[in-house]
């Protein structure tokens, strides 16, 4: 450990920009888009060593770790500063996708309890898709027509009627309809300014449900991604199933997690 080290909190996430686009050069995955969210709304602190930051950490309410980078590279001394930051900030919990290897590395030696919480696919094969066109399927750039409609179905997808409202009037929506009844949506959105992934989602209105549309729903959004010129990806809860099977049939591909480590 440094002579004298602490850990401030920043006033902004600009204060740590540089160094997470350290830590995002160096992930061997494009981060997930849930996490991203989780630090956009997350405290930002600084860890300082004899005045110099050598690292950052993003905490979200309930005292969960989002984010841990440090530039110091010896194993025992990053060990030491996740220590440190788990001890003075109270975490509870980490959250960290598998391919994290610099933080995973790191948190093991703290031997936390694990659990899965996300199955992540990174990987996505459009010659894996199960099925054809569905007949009758009809897909269009979502308007503010849709909106009750969309409304309707919405069962946690949309967290607010504000964000539907938001993805319709950035025309991030694409709505499918089968003989002018809603079947469901959705959107291909960039995970982080400035990487060339695209988050993939879909909602499928409960009548349509286990008849194949959400696999072709995101077969379609990550065909017209790479259509684009930009990387498909996706992911979805370990006990979401629907979504899990709907985009392996999709022809999306999983050899990550996010894993959530409970520390002692």
């Amino acid at each position: 450990m440094a002579d004298f080290m602490e850990i401030k909190m920043a006033k902004s996430l600009d204060a740590v920009n540089d160094m997470r686009k350290e830590r995002l050069a160096r992930l061997s995955e494009p981060q997930e888009y849930f996490l991203e969210e989780q630090a956009a709304r997350s405290k930002p602190y600084l860890i300082v060593e004899d005045g110099t930051m050598t690292g950052y950490t993003l905490v979200s309410d309930g005292n969960t770790l989002i984010e841990f980078f440090c530039s110091e590279m010896a194993v025992l001394k990053r060990r030491d500063l996740l220590k440190h930051v788990v001890h003075e900030l109270k975490i509870k919990k980490a959250f960290c996708q598998t391919f994290d290897h610099d933080f995973l590395s790191v948190a093991m030696l703290l031997k936390p309890k694990i659990e899965a919480e996300g199955t992540l696919f990174r990987k996505f094969d459009p010659f894996r898709y199960w099925n054809t066109h569905p007949k009758g399927l009809e897909y269009k750039t979502a308007t503010k027509k849709d909106y009750d409609l969309l409304r309707g179905i919405n069962d946690g997808f949309f967290e607010s009627d504000e964000e539907l409202r938001g993805r319709i009037d950035r025309k991030e929506l694409t709505v499918f309809y089968s003989d002018k009844h809603l079947v469901g949506c959705g959107f291909m959105l960039q995970t982080i300014p400035g990487i060339n992934a695209y988050d993939i989602g879909m909602m499928v209105a409960p009548a349509f449900r286990r008849q194949g549309f959400g696999a072709y729903i995101a077969y379609r959004m990550a065909s017209e991604c790479i259509a684009a010129g930009h990387r498909p990806v996706a992911g979805c809860g370990v006990d979401n199933t629907a979504s899990l099977k709907a985009l392996e049939n999709a022809g999306f591909i999983s050899q990550h997690l996010i894993i959530e480590l409970k520390m002692k």
